[in-house]
C-alpha cells in the first residue's frame, strides 16, 4: 500500500514554495531563470531540459488572488510549484537540487512538502529534498516493478556507473570548451 499523496496516473515529487515574508511577482520569478539556456520560460511554467544528461523538471507559477475555498489544500496558498517525475535515476534529484536551492535562497522561500519522509511545511533543506524524493522514487519503482513484473536488476547499471556517466555528461560542455 503506497502513500495516499501519490496517484498512479501522476507519479511525481511535488513541492510548493512561497516567500517567507511579503510577496513575489511573476516577472521576478521568470527573470530568475531567463539567463540559463537549460530553462524554457513560458507564461506560467518554467521547464528545465538538459539534453546532455536527459534530466528534466519544471516549476510552475500560480497567481494567488484570494483565499481559496474549503476544498483547496494547503498548497493553494503557495505561488510556485516544483515537479520532478519519479521512476527516474537519482541523478535527476542531484541535478535539480542546486536549482531549487538557488531559487529558495534568492527569494527567501519556504516550502510545503506533503510527501512521506519530506520536509513538511517550513524551511527547505537539501537533505529533506533528497529524503522525500528518494522515498517516493523508491516506492514508485517498487510499485511499477510489482505491477508489471519487471526484474528489478535486469539490464540496469549500478548506481556508481549511473552517477559516473551522469557526471561526465553534466560537465561535457565545459570539457568541450
Amino acid at each position: 500500500h503506497g502513500p495516499t499523496w501519490l496517484r498512479v496516473d501522476l507519479m511525481s515529487y511535488d513541492l510548493y514554495f512561497k516567500p517567507r515574508y511579503g510577496s513575489l511577482d511573476r516577472a521576478a520569478f521568470q527573470a530568475f531563470f531567463e539567463q540559463n539556456p537549460l530553462f524554457t520560460v513560458g507564461d506560467t511554467e518554467v521547464a528545465y531540459q538538459n539534453d546532455a544528461t536527459g534530466t528534466y523538471f519544471s516549476f510552475e507559477w500560480q497567481d494567488i488572488e484570494a483565499p481559496g475555498s474549503e476544498d483547496d489544500g494547503p498548497e493553494s496558498s503557495y505561488q510556485i510549484s516544483f515537479n520532478l517525475n519519479f521512476f527516474r535515476p537519482s541523478t535527476f534529484a542531484l541535478e535539480s537540487a542546486p536549482h531549487v536551492t538557488a531559487l529558495v535562497r534568492t527569494f527567501d522561500l519556504v516550502v510545503f512538502d506533503p510527501q512521506t519522509h519530506g520536509m513538511g511545511e517550513g524551511d527547505f533543506s537539501v537533505e529533506g529534498f533528497f529524503s522525500g524524493w528518494n522515498a517516493g522514487n523508491e516506492w514508485a519503482i517498487r510499485s511499477i516493478i510489482e505491477e508489471h513484473g519487471i526484474d528489478e536488476h535486469g539490464g540496469l547499471l549500478s548506481q556508481s556507473e549511473i552517477h559516473r556517466t551522469w557526471h561526465w555528461n553534466l560537465n561535457k560542455s565545459q570539457r568541450e570548451a
